[in-house]
């Protein structure tokens, strides 16, 4: 898949970091210990691994897959007031 910058990604115990243009991270000072890593994106669905952290200095997490959404819908208008420059959000 096509790598994707600007992602936060963080574990349980709250080190955090955003990829890099390459889509890649680094965590630094992560303590020893099961650790979850969560990866989000506004506009993608979420990923996780689960990664064991023991004396070695680095682990590889592996490939977080988010995958984007795409929404195809219709709105219709009332028509009882001005509706232009009416701004529709998706949350």
């Amino acid at each position: 898949g096509n790598s994707l910058s600007g992602v936060s990604v963080v574990t349980n115990d709250g080190v955090s970091t955003i990829t890099d243009s390459n889509g890649s991270f680094i965590l630094s000072n992560v303590a020893i210990g099961t650790k979850s890593i969560s990866a989000t994106k506004d506009g993608y669905g979420s990923a996780s691994t689960t990664v064991d952290l023991n004396s070695t200095s680095s682990v590889n997490a592996g490939i977080l897959t988010l995958t984007q959404y795409s929404l195809n819908g219709t709105i219709n208008l009332d028509g009882t007031a001005d509706e232009a420059g009416a701004t529709i959000s998706v949350i």
